[in-house]
């Protein structure tokens, strides 16, 4: 007994192959259709190879101005005075007065910065103009010299309350989250 296998192609598969494969036999663009271009001698060759374009790495231009803004935002102010005559702070371990100038701050510094006014809560600085020009340039470094807690720890009860006792005279447990039933009598 002979075995045959039939191989079942769905109906829509020929059809679509023959569509296909006339679709590519009628494509307008044949090597034998192609039209000879023509170029002046000063025209420039549509077709010729281009260099790649080079990309140029571009850094971070820092200004002086920006390197001095800079240091001074990051910088610690760690004390203000005030007298009957003048205010001064102190800044990175230097004290500071109104009408200072400042020429040290980063490293091969050329602007000249004066310290115009000292106030509570910010320092107001200008960048001298060469040539006597007047101050275009200005900004102001606020801060807060306020005492704030860094790390807060944990207490027994909540600051100046003494533990009340409940109804039964016993006292809440030192422990958060232990229940009065296990805790040792």
């Amino acid at each position: 007994m002979k075995k045959t296998f039939t191989l079942y192609v769905p109906r829509l598969i020929i059809p679509i192959l023959i569509l296909s494969l006339s679709i590519l036999r009628a494509s307008p663009f044949l090597p034998t259709d192609k039209k000879a271009v023509k170029l002046e001698p000063g025209e420039r060759n549509p077709f010729s190879q281009r260099a790649p374009a080079t990309s140029q790495i571009t850094q971070p231009v820092e200004t002086e101005e920006f390197q001095i803004r800079s240091f001074l935002s990051t910088v610690l102010i760690s004390g203000y005075t005030e007298s009957t005559t003048s205010r001064s702070i102190l800044l990175a371990g230097r004290r500071i007065t109104v009408g200072d100038i400042l020429t040290d701050l980063v490293e091969g510094q050329t602007e000249r910065i004066l310290v115009e006014n000292i106030l509570p809560d910010r320092i107001e600085f200008a960048f001298l103009e060469p040539e006597n020009r007047p101050i275009t340039r200005r900004f102001s470094l606020p801060f807060n010299l306020q005492p704030t807690v860094r790390y807060l720890l944990p207490t027994q009860s909540p600051v100046n309350k003494p533990p009340v006792p409940n109804l039964h005279g016993r006292y809440p447990p030192k422990n958060e989250g232990v229940s009065d039933h296990q805790l040792p009598h």
